[in-house]
């Protein structure tokens, strides 16, 4: 293009673009755009063979371009090349326990990887077996008697006909899931079960009672409350005074206050 001598080495190229153009009848066009495989069958992304064979996509595009020295037309090509990613369906909205979000591991030793590869096994299985028990009281289905905390808790709920997995709502900013619940002849119960070795604290089930209070406008001091905490083979048992409820109440709503207020702020 830049001299005589450089059409007359595309000569080949320049004759069967000349055909191409008579036979296609577009002489009038002096430039379009075109692409072509290089070689063997047509790329087919939906071809997990040819995925296989060649995980990147090679194509040639380019453009008739007019000699300025012959009445012909010059092809003037370009190879371009890019990555088809694989595809992963079934990690899609999971994640992983070495994942980069969770960076912190790749500091650990491997005793520290051990220790919390196991502790996210045990904080798994406790999923399990809130769901399994939740499913048992649904059903009415009593397991066989036993010291074992799950039993216990399973039973127990059946016999004071208590609601699995019930959300306790005072606002966006403050509501719960309290493991199971019932409000029967003046009595509040709440049951919580725990399947980790780590001590529980009553507080949790404090605040549940103070979410009740405050979603169904219920006054402490016009009922008795029970609250149980099952864990290791034991239940830790709690009557709770008006005052501790009114007390929790009372910071709920300050908090709530403070949340709703700065969320106002930002816009």
């Amino acid at each position: 293009m830049d001299s005589k001598i450089d059409c007359v080495k595309k000569s080949k190229n320049a004759s069967l673009a000349a055909w191409f153009l008579r036979w296609t009848n577009i002489k009038a066009f002096p430039i379009y755009w075109f692409s072509m495989k290089i070689g063997g069958p047509l790329w087919n992304a939906n071809n997990p063979r040819m995925l296989e064979d060649n995980p990147t996509k090679n194509t040639m595009s380019g453009r008739w371009m007019k000699c300025l020295f012959l009445d012909l037309f010059i092809p003037v090509t370009r190879r371009t090349c890019w990555m088809i990613f694989n595809e992963h369906f079934q990690q899609i909205g999971k994640h992983a326990f070495l994942g980069a979000s969770k960076y912190h591991w790749i500091n650990y030793d491997s005793a520290k990887v051990a220790e919390a590869y196991r502790s996210y096994l045990a904080k798994e299985r406790g999923t399990r077996l809130h769901e399994f028990a939740a499913e048992c009281i649904r059903l009415g289905q009593k397991l066989p008697r036993s010291k074992k905390t799950l039993n216990m808790y399973v039973n127990d709920a059946i016999g004071f006909r208590m609601k699995p997995e019930q959300v306790l709502y005072y606002s966006d900013n403050c509501f719960g899931t309290a493991d199971a619940i019932c409000f029967n002849d003046h009595m509040l119960r709440i049951h919580d079960l725990k399947t980790g070795g780590t001590p529980a604290h009553m507080e949790q089930l404090l605040i549940y009672a103070g979410l009740f209070c405050l979603e169904y406008r219920m006054k402490p001091n016009e009922f008795d409350m029970e609250l149980r905490i099952y864990q290791s083979d034991d239940i830790m048992i709690h009557n709770p005074c008006p005052e501790e409820i009114f007390e929790i109440m009372d910071k709920i709503v300050a908090a709530d206050k403070i949340i709703s207020k700065l969320k106002l702020e930002e816009g």
